[in-house]
Parts: C-alpha cells; structure tokens; sequence
C-alpha cells in the first residue's frame, strides 16, 4: 500500500491537518510489521546468546524519508503564505 498519495491528496486539496493524520496512522501501520512470534524468537536468540539483536524495519525508515520531505513542504508554504500576507 502506498502511504504518501492520501497526505499529498490532502495538501493539495488544503487539508494540511488531515494530510499529517493520515501520516500519523502509515506511521503506526508500519511500526507493527513485526509479529509478536519475531520479538519471541529474537528474545530466545539474546537469551541463547547473551547479544541483543534489533529488528531492522526498512519500510518504515524509507517512509519516515518522505515525512520529513513532507513535513518540510507543508512548513515552507506556511511561511510562505505568512509572508505575503
């Protein structure tokens, strides 16, 4: 599921509010891609091994890209509007 078209949807319509919802819930969506059975074998390997190992999720890290970019965006044509008024 693409989780930037809703926000940009958003902006341009001039729901800016709404647009940083729907970033707040692809957030969370994808903060749970790991099922409870990964953490419990991982927790059984640090036990096992004594090293503590981290679960990469790179869905979410290219995603929180694109909430900077987006965030940034929405900042700058605040200003913008700010400005010229």
């Amino acid at each position: 599921m693409k989780y930037d078209l809703l926000p940009i949807f958003y902006y341009l319509r001039g729901n800016n509010e709404r647009a940083l919802q729907c970033i707040e819930n692809a957030i969370k969506m994808l903060g749970q891609v790991h099922s409870q059975e990964d953490y419990e074998i991982l927790e059984r390997l640090a036990a096992d091994n004594g090293e503590l190992y981290a679960l990469d999720n790179k869905s979410l890290n290219a995603y929180m890209i694109f909430v900077e970019n987006f965030k940034r965006m929405i900042e700058m044509k605040s200003y913008k509007d700010g400005a010229l008024q």
